[in-house]
């Protein structure tokens, strides 16, 4: 089966990160170790670089170029990793093409959008918006104003277009990330690979480690991808819980895994023996499935987690 390029899900997240530790190896490159980023500097959320010899990110802001130790770090998750469902398009004068990635904001609410282009011979990565007629790019320790010659990163089909639900690394027994994605009190969504699939599943806090239903049995996971709301305005949720049967799924679901011949799995959750749990929507097998107890639950009537349009 063959996924569509428009399926909706998260396949690009923004994963924090901190300068001197070993950063992801699936980061979005502006260039040859060269990942975008973006952090925060009095108040505003900036998109910028990071380049991988320093370590730390820069972000343009002000008139001057700001060293980060703590940023976000844009990475791709699709769950096809050798895929990528964005691309950089030429734009000039902060002119912003259909489809931008949206990844920052001002305090006044000014959206911002990556864009790359090169200065002295160094791809740097910055912001960009019409109201600028500019982009304004880190480097040399000055803000720089480029109008030509600019990329701009552009997303396929997803709500809102930006990453506003990211897949973060966890592992067992540690503390939730901020704004970690609830199915209900302290249980959390996650996803995580058996051999060639990567399916949906729970994190339950109070028993520290991550399942999910496979092959009939519910399989513990030590280490595994939380959901999280990385949205510029993380107090508000673009996503919903929406109750269907039968296997189908709204256009709207979010695409959470694969099977090891390609069929999408999406987000469900229900109680189980008065119990919520977080499974997999199988399609082709017309039902949920469920891990608690040991063992893998199918189930006909469940919530679906979707995007908000």
């Amino acid at each position: 089966m063959t996924t569509p390029f428009y399926v909706r899900q998260s396949h690009l997240s923004w994963v924090p990160a901190t300068a001197g530790k070993d950063q992801p190896t699936n980061g979005v490159e502006a260039d040859s170790r060269i990942y975008v980023a973006r952090g925060e500097v009095n108040g505003h959320v900036i998109p910028g670089k990071l380049p991988l010899r320093i370590g730390a990110a820069f972000i343009p802001c002000d008139g001057k170029e700001h060293g980060l130790c703590k940023f976000e770090i844009l990475c791709n998750t699709n769950v096809f990793p050798n895929q990528s469902l964005y691309n950089w398009i030429p734009a000039s004068d902060g002119r912003v093409p259909a489809g931008a990635l949206l990844a920052g904001t001002t305090t006044d609410g000014l959206p911002l959008y990556v864009a790359r282009a090169s200065i002295n011979n160094e791809m740097c990565v910055g912001k960009v918006n019409s109201e600028y007629e500019c982009a304004l790019m880190p480097w040399g320790n000055v803000e720089h104003k480029i109008h030509s010659n600019l990329l701009i990163i552009r997303m396929w089909q997803q709500s809102g277009r930006q990453a506003h639900l990211s897949w973060l690394p966890a592992y067992a027994k540690q503390t939730p990330p901020p704004h970690a994605v609830e199915a209900d009190v302290n249980i959390y969504v996650i996803r995580g690979r058996v051999n060639d699939d990567v399916i949906p599943g729970k994190w339950p806090i109070y028993l520290g480690k991550g399942y999910v239903p496979y092959g009939g049995k519910e399989v513990e996971l030590d280490s595994f991808e939380v959901l999280c709301n990385t949205s510029l305005k993380p107090t508000e949720r673009f996503y919903e819980w929406v109750s269907y049967t039968g296997g189908n799924v709204p256009n709207n679901a979010l695409h959470a895994g694969e099977t090891q011949s390609s069929e999408p799995l999406y987000i469900a959750r229900r109680l189980v023996n008065n119990e919520m749990c977080v499974g997999k929507v199988h399609p082709s097998h017309g039902c949920a499935y469920f891990p608690w107890g040991g063992e893998e639950h199918s189930e006909k009537s469940y919530e679906v987690l979707c995007y908000l349009d």
